[in-house]
């Protein structure tokens, strides 16, 4: 597969769309609709936040696009309103969209930090939510203003880690490297900011693409790092340890810049002894928040390396005292709904204040949130926002000012368009409530393996697994968890998620709750659901959750997924652009085994045939979906899953490569 190999992000459209004029005995691809779903998907998925705010009321990761789900839904749930049911129900986009379509809806959800965002994204606030929000934030920032130096202090504060050499004895920082501030565009806008290691003097430099650069005080800087990963002493050169756990916490931040703003621009500078001063006794001993160990885990493990064991260990003193004024005056609200609202309107916190931010560039938002990529660990220069300077010139996401209007004002809106949409309220309830239709939509925060719902209760089971190894919702949503559990809101998880490395875990946790949810689907009722991924463990995996249970492979459609710009895909050695949409159905699997791997191929090269813009990793996955799908239409299963999803994946990209270099 030489060729696709080398075409990464490129349209190779047109190669299959010439592989389906020779192979003459396939039929024509769904043409209008689904050429029109996937273009409709192409762009909603840059304008995701724009066309479903439903969805957005608080962090999640990796949410389907909702034009895709309601197709979703519509291709499961043809006939009149039904129920439908999704066992790993994430923001709440099956649920949502099954509500706009005119169906009710149950959902289940592991993570309590994602069960309280699709509720409270379901039901209404009272009218004087905003003003409530309001003033809550006005309390707390005039609380820590001073520590800020007010309207007229810095705008930003930069800190990094200090260790002791072992070797020199000096006290170096913990640098990746020396350019502490560059454009977004740094080919436009070549000018930047350098922090000295050696006398920790910031000055500004004329091009950020050079090597190195020469400091007052002598010494030669180098502006980046030498890609060995690893901390250098700057006095003698010798590795410092990246990390470490131990019973005396974290290496000691210290304050290492200051930006200021005014009409002139944005400047960057040393701290002076004012700045150090606000910024170090900042934290009153009624600054204080319950403890909340950090758990170990895929994502965690780094930070519990450096020796941070408590959530509130990633605050900085000021960012601690903001919390827990902020967090005091929404625990002290009698009404428990009101209350779960205010902590979840308030839970962008962590994303924009701690110490895993750090700065995103001029000419764009000052903060990388904490949750840019889906891992958490320590940055060797975090970014501390000034909330309390004057919101014309504070950046609108890290003020807490700027999130009502930003994330729940804007779900209220689309639940009211919701509402018109369906022509009357949103019922919430539980799930007997939905079967008995007194209310319209139920969401269960429990393991979805424990499910236990009536037999023939569900007309459609529409959803999207968790990850195989690759994003834990459970490791990163603990910080947010923790927020929650500080404003008195019920965030105990009962189990751990099903994602794991082990591939035997994985398929045992998708059996679990598979098998759950398909006790309650009607005998015509359909199993839909999306999976994303290049792993042939991950489809092993799910090949064996699914064979022991009483379904049938159907279709497969490949659809543009969301976020193609993440960090995670475009440094994948093979990148997916597309979700391979899987359908499955109740009843006896007939096809024969012999039959199997020449279907698995022709079923690839028909979904792949009218996709665009595919990237290197979409043949393969196309390929290892079909052959889970033709897999399990067979009244004997394949006997070695790993090696007959490897043959048809072989198979595929000889076949396509072959027809890419036909002449013509």
């Amino acid at each position: 597969m030489r060729h696709f190999a080398t075409q990464s992000g490129k349209n190779i459209g047109r190669v299959y769309a010439r592989f389906r004029l020779h192979q003459k005995t396939h039929q024509p691809s769904p043409q209008d609709e689904l050429a029109s779903l996937r273009k409709a998907s192409l762009r909603a998925r840059t304008k995701r936040h724009l066309e479903q705010p439903l969805y957005y009321g608080g962090k999640w990761w990796a949410r389907r696009l909702a034009v895709t789900t309601r197709w979703m839904i519509k291709e499961a749930l043809s006939g009149g309103p039904g129920v439908v049911l999704d066992p790993f129900a994430g923001s709440g986009t099956t649920l949502g969209e099954a509500l706009r379509l005119g169906h009710r809806a149950v959902g289940v959800e592991i993570n309590p930090y994602a069960a309280t965002l699709i509720t409270s994204s379901l039901e209404p606030r009272p009218s004087d939510f905003g003003e409530t929000y309001r003033a809550i934030v006005d309390e707390a920032l005039t609380a820590v203003s001073s520590s800020y130096g007010g309207y007229g202090g810095p705008a930003g504060y930069f800190w990094a880690y200090e260790v002791d050499c072992w070797k020199c004895g000096e006290r170096p920082l913990l640098l990746h490297h020396n350019l502490l501030v560059k454009h977004a565009y740094p080919e436009r806008h070549p000018q930047g900011w350098v922090l000295c290691p050696h006398d920790r003097a910031v000055f500004s430099i004329e091009d950020v693409s050079a090597t190195s650069v020469r400091c007052s005080c002598g010494e030669n800087v180098l502006l980046r790092s030498r890609g060995s990963g690893r901390f250098r002493c700057c006095y003698c050169g010798s590795a410092l340890i990246r990390g470490h756990k131990s019973p005396n916490g974290p290496p000691e931040s210290v304050l290492v810049a200051v930006e200021h703003r005014n009409k002139a621009g944005r400047t960057f500078a040393a701290p002076s002894a004012e700045d150090r001063i606000n910024a170090g006794t900042a934290c009153p001993t009624e600054a204080t928040l319950p403890p909340a160990p950090i758990p170990p885990g895929h994502s965690t493990d780094q930070l519990l390396r450096w020796g941070f064991t408590d959530w509130k260990e990633l605050f900085h003193p000021r960012q601690a005292r903001l919390a827990s004024e902020l967090v005091r005056r929404i625990s002290v609200t009698d009404d428990k709904v009101r209350r779960r609202q205010l902590a979840l309107a308030f839970s962008p916190f962590f994303e924009y204040h701690c110490r895993l931010t750090s700065f995103k560039g001029l000419g764009t938002g000052s903060v990388r949130q904490a949750f840019s990529r889906p891992i958490l660990h320590p940055v060797s220069v975090s970014y501390e926002i000034n909330p309390v300077t004057d919101p014309k010139t504070t950046p609108r996401s890290g003020d807490p000012r700027s999130w009502y209007a930003l994330r729940t004002k804007k779900v209220q809106g689309a639940l009211r368009r919701l509402k018109v949409t369906r022509g009357s309220d949103v019922r919430l309830g539980s799930a007997s409530d939905v079967f008995n239709e007194y209310a319209d939509v139920a969401v269960l925060c429990m393991d979805s393996g424990d499910l236990e719902l009536p037999l023939g209760s569900v007309d459609a089971i529409v959803t999207d697994p968790p990850y195989f190894d690759r994003v834990h919702y459970d490791d990163l949503a603990g910080p947010l968890n923790a927020w929650m559990s500080w404003c008195l809101v019920d965030s105990n998880q009962v189990s751990h998620g099903i994602q794991t490395h082990d591939r035997h875990r994985f398929a045992q946790g998708l059996n679990r709750a598979f098998a759950a949810s398909l006790s309650a689907l009607k005998p015509d009722g359909k199993l839909t659901f999306t999976f994303h991924h290049v792993d042939l463990d991950a489809w092993v995996g799910l090949a064996e959750a699914l064979s022991p249970l009483p379904v049938t492979g159907q279709a497969i459609v490949l659809l543009p997924a969301e976020m193609p710009n993440a960090l995670i895909k475009q440094r994948a050695h093979r990148p997916i652009a597309y979700d391979a949409v899987l359908s499955f159905a109740k009843g006896a699997r007939t096809a024969r085994i012999e039959e199997a791997e020449n279907r698995a191929v022709e079923i690839a090269c028909d979904a792949l045939a009218d996709c665009v813009d595919l990237l290197t990793g979409d043949v393969r996955s196309a390929a290892l979906a079909s052959g889970v799908l033709a897999g399990l239409r067979c009244s004997k299963e394949p006997s070695k899953w790993p090696e007959f999803l490897e043959a048809v994946a072989a198979r595929v990209e000889r076949v396509l490569d072959t027809e890419s270099q036909c002449p013509g």
